[in-house]
């Protein structure tokens, strides 16, 4: 799903991640009750410093032993679930002025270099990977619906099936929306243009979490992946990014079973899949058309932007906290070791550390200060947490803060989250 905090916050939060070095000293994250404990002044122990040379330094060696940059990966246990030869159903409506342009843009991604970049590298657990995009067909509507409940999406997905308005469901079918603005799509708590401006899903499995049985027609039509892509800017080049970002999303991850994030806190921070982990990225063109990257494991482990496809000369830089989760009792602190890593001619960056909760408007909950603001490669620095009030449960359960460590160079920023929890 592409959080409507993407399309907010763009223009300020580009958030890029990083790779995994390939030295064979990189620090390992530790998480869960293995983080630091406050003392009884406030003051942290910690248990697995960065360690280096002089002083914990790596100034020689790029980029620095850094944490191990998460992966995507199917659920534990599980075959991983994608659409290996995925065929767009776009449904548009006759009185859409972008029509033929959202058309036009569909049929541009056959056969792109980007969506192999974004897409080859992620298979079934029987070994067949996902390929080349192709367009099932072009379905356009002579009239929109004023108004859609999540539920009432699947339920007009089904009807148009049923009256034959669009092909048949199949393994390989994504039915692609393109509503207009003036359709009114979701409900109280989950509003397009609030809390999204797409998503994808498998009919049966709503993007809010609740499962619509009474949508799959008694088990009468076959389950269909489907994505809705809103209206939330005039600009197209908005419209196509969600597509694009709900495409590759469907293809990975189109039941849950597919390739999400390992990292609680990455996953908080970003969201858990292939697009959200690159919302925030710099994008990229297919033709005119604009298009967001997409999260590859093989570009993070040969040390470039995770993040592809990667522009020519791109260098990348973070800082890495030795540890993904701390505990810490309310009102007291903890300080973890943070490792600034990049590729060699990156140079000097900035660091600090944001408050997930403070992006989205609300009271900050963990108050975090870097003891230095100007950091390079392999020159280990410190971050201190403290946690101000009793965080509110995430959407796994877990009751924890999320903040992110934001390394900026000039207009470029890359974020690293921590899962801050109570004592």
């Amino acid at each position: 799903m592409r959080s409507i905090l993407v399309a907010a916050a763009a223009s300020s939060i580009l958030v890029a991640l990083t790779a995994l070095s390939s030295c064979s000293s990189s620090a390992t994250v530790q998480s869960d009750d293995a983080g630091a404990d406050a003392g009884t002044d406030g003051a942290a122990t910690t248990d697995a410093p960065v360690d280096g040379g002089p002083d914990g330094r790596y100034l020689d060696i790029f980029p620095a032993p850094h944490a191990p940059i998460p992966q995507v990966v199917p659920q534990p246990g599980e075959p991983a679930h994608v659409i290996a030869h995925p065929q767009i159903v776009t449904i548009t409506f006759d009185t859409d002025s972008a029509k033929a342009d959202l058309q036009a843009f569909t049929d541009a991604m056959v056969g792109s270099e980007w969506w192999a970049a974004t897409t080859s590298e992620y298979c079934t657990g029987g070994g067949d990977c996902i390929g080349p995009l192709t367009v099932a067909a072009h379905v356009s509507l002579p009239v929109a619906p004023a108004s859609l409940t999540l539920a009432q999406v699947e339920g007009y997905l089904y009807q148009l099936i049923a009256d034959k308005k669009v092909p048949a469901p199949s393994s390989s079918v994504i039915y692609t929306f393109f509503f207009p603005a003036s359709v009114k799509l979701g409900e109280p708590g989950f509003e397009e243009c609030v809390a999204f401006d797409g998503y994808h899903s498998l009919s049966g499995n709503l993007p809010d979490g609740t499962v619509d049985a009474g949508s799959l027609d008694g088990g009468a039509m076959p389950q269909a992946a489907y994505a809705v892509v809103g209206r939330c800017s005039a600009d197209i080049g908005e419209v196509t990014l969600t597509a694009a970002h709900e495409w590759i999303e469907a293809a990975t991850d189109p039941d849950g079973y597919g390739y999400t994030v390992n990292d609680p806190a990455w996953g908080a921070f970003f969201y858990s899949e292939v697009g959200d982990l690159c919302d925030f990225e710099p994008t990229t063109l297919v033709g005119k058309y604009k298009v967001q990257r997409g999260y590859s494991n093989a570009s993070g482990k040969a040390g470039k932007n995770p993040c592809v496809p990667n522009t020519a000369g791109e260098l990348y830089f973070n800082a890495s906290p030795e540890k993904s989760r701390v505990k810490v009792a309310v009102g007291q602190s903890v300080t973890i070791n943070v490792m600034p890593f990049s590729e060699k001619g990156v140079g000097e960056f900035t660091l600090d550390a944001l408050d997930l909760a403070s992006l989205y408007g609300k009271p900050a909950v963990v108050e975090a200060t870097v003891d230095q603001s100007t950091v390079r490669n392999g020159l280990p620095v410190t971050v201190t947490l403290k946690l101000l009030s009793q965080p509110e449960p995430l959407n796994t359960g877990d009751r924890a803060a999320v903040v992110a460590l934001r390394s900026t160079q000039g207009k470029v920023e890359h974020y690293w989250p921590i899962l801050v929890a109570p004592k």
